[in-house]
């Protein structure tokens, strides 16, 4: 049941990235739909009496005579026709009409073209090309083998507390070990105008306590926990594209190797007033994967821009290696301790699976070796610095 549970929120967070890739989309629409090129025009009378018509149709109406020499501004052409304001002498009076071609001389054209959305907008920062890129966010992942063996100790251990009669108060219900934050640092280098390739990391640390609280002889309050912990370093090569929206906003993509290396531990602690026990277990592993984002960047200035990003990563850990360590102690001081090295097995048990670390070869036909899973995604924002 909580394997369903934890998998349903990680698929609905899931849900943010066809959410960004929509709004790009749109931001991508709108900026095209208002790019369109356009013109303006210095005309002079090249005849004796100019004929301004109101519309661009020789057959229409004649509203006004336009004498020689007299200069005149079109900001549109419509085929042989140039739209123009009708000069009337007339202070508030506003007059639009055209001209045709034939009747004026063009002094000056500037035309203004749409933005280039594949090429450099004419105050973008170039300078030396290096970029570095400063975010921080939350990261979300399926968890896998350990996410459910760490729920089934729990379980197990709250329901030895129940059959042993001592009582439980007020059961937490303990958080899914699906999430965690990060923050990273990466350099860029700008090959063209679009394209860039880099280089960077990112540290990620993610922690889950389960807790139940339960009583011992009515005054005697205790914890009995289970606190898996991982902090995970990637290290990635990037290739990177950028597509301007506006002028002040542009979608941004990335996608690359990536090497991960992941360290677990974790702790399980219940006492009574006559038994201390304590579990520790660590295992770390390394692995290649792989990561990509999409992201927006909104420019405060020519040098620095804000960013917003969903990431995305593959990263599976097949073969964790490391020790546990089980200690009992007394109030007299009698000591009692258990250790073993191997690989990390998920376990699986009469009831609830469990993790332990088991010497190679000894591993029973209910074990085979833990998964942890870190693939999925991060939503992120930072800021960019261009030089």
């Amino acid at each position: 049941m909580h394997e369903d549970s934890s998998r349903g929120t990680f698929e609905k967070r899931r849900i943010l990235i066809p959410l960004v890739l929509a709004a790009i989309c749109l931001a991508w629409l709108s900026a095209n739909a208002s790019s369109q090129e356009t013109a303006e025009y210095k005309l002079r009378v090249a005849v004796k009496s100019a004929a301004a018509h109101s519309e661009p149709d020789a057959k229409s109406p004649v509203i006004a005579r336009i004498p020689e020499g007299t200069l005149l501004t079109s900001s549109h052409a419509d085929g042989v026709w140039f739209r123009i304001v009708v000069p009337t002498g007339k202070e508030g009076i506003i007059l639009i009409g055209y001209v045709s071609r034939l009747e004026v001389e063009i002094l000056e054209e500037n035309v203004r073209k749409p933005a280039d959305f594949w090429g450099t907008t004419p105050d973008e920062y170039r300078g030396i090309g290096l970029g570095i890129k400063l975010a921080a966010g939350f990261c979300f992942f399926s968890g896998g083998d350990i996410e459910k063996g760490a729920s089934g100790m729990f379980d197990q251990g709250v329901e030895e507390l129940a059959a042993s009669s001592k009582n439980t108060m007020g059961k937490k219900d303990p958080r899914a070990f699906d999430s965690g934050l990060e923050a990273g640092a990466d350099v860029y280098y700008r090959l063209n105008a679009r394209l860039g390739i880099g280089i960077g990391g990112s540290y990620y640390a993610a922690k889950a306590k389960k807790s139940q609280a339960y009583a011992e002889y009515i005054i005697y309050n205790q914890q009995f926990l289970v606190t898996p912990d991982t902090k995970i370093l990637m290290l990635k090569l990037d290739l990177t594209y950028e597509l301007p929206l506006l002028s002040w906003l542009a979608a941004r993509a990335e996608a690359g190797p990536a090497y991960f290396s992941v360290k677990y531990a974790l702790d399980q602690n219940s006492s009574t007033i006559a038994l201390r026990e304590t579990y520790e277990q660590t295992a770390k592993a390394n692995r290649i994967g792989a990561h990509g984002s999409l992201g927006l960047t909104f420019r405060i200035n020519s040098q620095t821009v804000f960013i917003l990003e969903a990431r995305g990563r593959y990263a599976r850990f097949p073969d964790l290696r490391g020790s546990e360590k089980w200690a009992r102690s007394q109030p007299g001081g009698f000591i009692d301790v258990d250790e073993a090295s191997g690989s990390l097995y998920y376990v699986e048990g009469a009831r609830y699976p469990k993790l332990a670390v088991l010497a190679d070869g000894t591993a029973g036909a209910g074990a085979r070796k833990a998964v942890f899973d870190f693939s999925g995604i991060s939503l992120a924002g930072g800021i960019m610095l261009r030089f």
